[in-house]
């Protein structure tokens, strides 16, 4: 079974943090990762900027599905896109997100794998909502749920408050199971990772695409 290709674009105002994400990954186990880099039209604003940084990455692999991650979704044990690859087999969508979410306030997130027709289905000019809200509740039924990719953006209040997530401070969250967790915010997950697998986090980047 051939391995999944995972895309990553660098937005330029993570692009440290991705580029060490990068690198870990590569040290983590081998995966290689593709990088996108596209300059951002003028006067798009985010959430728009995004959607259109994934629509671009969305062509450029048209036809194949591929596992999205962004700069703050952190690979926890080696073996965790053979791990993925073959869930997502398993499940038989065109798409594979995560299975718990943390809802009223945390409906959302699109780390997993996009299917091989996410140019088509991705939105142009939303302004509302990420790519992710606009896939699943338009093409719902094309989704695959999985509990081996972690989605937590941090501990709500009463009224939906977030309390970001730090670590190792909240290390206790990720789940056994689990074998990619989105979000580390802060990008500090990376240096538990490095810290507890004896890594160096030295690994030089690898195969990229830019895009003026």
């Amino acid at each position: 079974m051939n391995l999944l290709p995972v895309v990553l674009n660098i937005a330029p105002h993570e692009k440290r943090q991705a580029e060490k994400l990068v690198r870990y990954i590569k040290e983590l186990d081998g995966t290689e990762v593709i990088t996108m880099q596209f300059k951002d039209p003028p006067g798009m604003r985010y959430p728009e900027v995004a959607n259109w940084a994934f629509k671009q990455c969305a062509k450029a692999m048209v036809g194949k599905p591929f596992v999205w991650i962004e700069a703050d979704s952190i690979p926890l044990k080696a073996g965790w896109l053979q791990a993925i690859t073959e869930e997502y087999h398993r499940v038989g969508k065109p798409y594979l997100y995560v299975k718990t979410l943390n809802p009223p306030f945390d409906n959302f997130t699109g780390i997993g794998v996009q299917g091989p027709n996410a140019y088509e289905q991705a939105p142009d000019g939303f302004t509302t909502g990420g790519f992710d809200e606009w896939i699943v509740t338009r093409y719902g039924d094309l989704i695959g749920r999985t509990d081996i990719i972690q989605h937590s953006y941090g501990f709500y209040d009463a009224v939906g408050n977030a309390t970001l997530h730090e670590f190792p401070r909240d290390i206790s969250i990720l789940k056994d199971g689990a074998v990619l967790f989105h979000k580390s915010q802060f990008g500090d997950l990376i240096d538990c990772m490095i810290s507890q697998y004896g890594l160096t986090g030295d690994t030089p980047t690898q195969k990229r695409t830019s895009h003026g």
